[in-house]
């Protein structure tokens, strides 16, 4: 075998335009600093002909810094964008939830159609893929797509909002697991 190292092959972002999804997850999450989000992964799915199969679309909502009464309802969130996501993955309107993990719960294995573009990040010094619109699918969803997602790699922190709030006030000594992060079952 032989092979070189081509630096330009490693920055392959996904090309901008819109592909149909499948939410693999969707969880609280923080960043290292502490700021809390809401985070979205979704996969290009395998079984529509586009480009990109099986790739990993990330989308974040963040906490709003001046949130509204309706954020509040939602932890401080922008209740404007999660409701955006909920109709694009078609949850039934008027449905209830009791916290943003039992929607994240519902939300996935959901399909939608997601519009990206490129973004320079400042702070980052380089070019993102950002999720600029999302939509309902266009495709009916197939039962053998979620078995050939693979879902991304484990994450450090995972939990609602008041158990990362208490990770970040305890200098991140405390941490939160689901069953699903144990490896036995």
């Amino acid at each position: 075998m032989s092979f070189k190292v081509d630096y330009n092959s490693a920055n392959n972002l996904i090309a901008p335009g819109s592909y149909e999804c499948r939410i693999v997850e969707a969880f609280t999450n923080a960043t290292a600093g502490g700021t809390l989000f809401f985070s979205v992964r979704m996969a290009i799915r395998d079984d529509v002909e586009q480009p990109h199969k099986g790739r990993i679309i990330f989308h974040r909502i963040w906490r709003k810094k001046e949130p509204t009464a309706e954020d509040m309802t939602v932890d401080g969130y922008s209740f404007k964008q999660l409701m955006s996501l909920c109709r694009a993955a078609q949850l039934p309107n008027g449905k209830r939830f009791s916290s943003l993990d039992e929607l994240g719960n519902d939300l996935t294995g959901r399909d939608l159609k997601v519009t990206v573009e490129h973004e320079f990040n400042d702070y980052r010094g380089e070019t993102e893929v950002r999720v600029k619109w999302l939509n309902k699918s266009d495709i009916s969803p197939s039962v053998q797509q979620a078995a050939q997602i693979t879902p991304p790699p484990a994450r450090s922190k995972k939990g609602s909002v008041s158990d990362l709030a208490l990770e970040e006030n305890t200098g991140g000594d405390f941490t939160s697991a689901d069953d699903d992060d144990l490896p036995w079952g």
